[in-house]
């Protein structure tokens, strides 16, 4: 018993739940698809249901709560927050808290790489890795570009072989 109550979330086991409004036929529901299941508009979470979830989720990380946590990034990286999609790409990518999925991995990989960000640019350079080389290059250069620390060192090797055109 004081196990199961140590691991008991705060507020007497309530969450507070993200809902979204649609604003096409008024449906109200947990965000968890892009589309509205009633009228079949898409369904947006606007930057302050953002904000709401991100604090959510750093309250779950903060109490180990796994669930919340797949839950709250999946539901980001659906709504196309760029640390949602990088953070459940990597449980797609490991497994565990949810069922491992390396080709959804590497799709949420690219989508926050696109928007910038230098960590999700490197993994996504490792994945496609066994498909494309050349692929794999640009995203690493990209990478280190962005200044992803772990991609450095595959760029300098890139940079040693091809000097300045391995950047053109």
């Amino acid at each position: 018993l004081p196990k199961a109550l140590a691991r008991r979330p705060p507020h007497g086991g309530r969450r507070e739940i993200t809902m979204i409004k649609c604003k096409n036929c008024g449906y109200e529901g947990i965000f968890e698809t892009k589309m509205c299941p009633r009228c079949g508009e898409p369904m947006v979470l606007d930057r302050g249901g953002i904000d709401k979830l991100r604090r959510e989720v750093a309250a779950a990380k903060a109490a180990g709560e796994s669930d919340m946590l797949a839950d709250g990034y999946r539901t980001l990286a659906l709504a196309g927050d760029t640390e949602g999609e990088r953070e459940y790409a990597k449980m797609l990518e490991k497994g565990g808290r949810v069922v491992r999925d390396v080709d959804l991995a590497t799709e949420y990989f690219l989508r926050a790489a696109k928007k910038g960000d230098s960590e999700s640019a490197y993994r996504y350079s490792r994945l496609v890795s066994r498909m494309s080389d050349k692929l794999s290059r640009f995203w690493l250069l990209y990478a280190a570009e962005l200044g992803e620390p772990k991609a450095y060192l595959g760029a300098a090797d890139i940079y040693a072989r091809e000097g300045n055109d391995a950047f053109a």
